[in-house]
């Protein structure tokens, strides 16, 4: 009921994080961190400088519309967070020969990130801009049918996500529910219909 049109997850450990420290956003440190060393794995990946890689950290780093989010107790920063982590695992390959059973350990861990992703707001469109790349890098990699693995993962991520919703209510209720949040993004609001894309 309260802040319904997110889903639960990183709002489970701003909670937790007010539990343990008396302070919700203290969990946002070492995401504020983690995202920037993800960021700057990312950035070597693609750049091959370290100082130009490193600069990268400092600019986004120090960007104002980035750090501000650490005090506050926003969704953005868990989100931004699972999306490069998406990405750095994504673009991860072995150098040693890759078997089928590490290649669908690849995917599973996809998979979990995804529900990751979805669990920290809500998921329509946005996750399309992930489930995109794992399409096309799949296909590019001949590894297409295990993403299978990546869309059950993905399922059962974020189902886990609303363990506590399960313990109350049916499954047909979490339809329900998902339907009229579907309904108030795109219908209920005074907003115009088309911002959800």
């Amino acid at each position: 009921a309260v802040n319904f049109e997110h889903t639960p997850l990183a709002k489970y450990f701003l909670g937790l994080s007010y539990l343990v420290t008396g302070n919700s956003v203290l969990f946002n440190i070492p995401l504020y961190f983690g995202t920037l060393a993800l960021l700057y794995i990312l950035s070597l990946r693609v750049i091959t400088r370290k100082w130009i890689a490193y600069l990268v950290v400092f600019l986004v780093g120090t960007l104002k519309l980035f750090y501000l989010n650490v005090a506050q107790g926003m969704l953005d920063l868990p989100n931004l967070f699972s999306a490069l982590l998406f990405f750095v695992v994504l673009t991860t390959d072995s150098l040693q020969p890759r078997t089928a059973r590490k290649t669908a350990g690849k995917y599973i861990a996809l998979g979990i990130i995804l529900g990751i992703f979805a669990g920290t707001r809500y998921p329509f469109p946005l996750i399309s801009l992930l489930l995109a790349p794992l399409f096309i890098w799949a296909y590019a990699k001949k590894e297409l049918a295990f993403v299978a693995y990546s869309l059950l993962f993905l399922a059962l991520t974020y189902l886990a996500t609303y363990s506590v919703f399960f313990k109350a209510r049916s499954r047909f209720e979490f339809i329900q529910f998902e339907w009229y949040r579907f309904r108030w993004f795109t219908d209920a609001r005074t907003i115009p219909k088309f911002l959800i894309f």
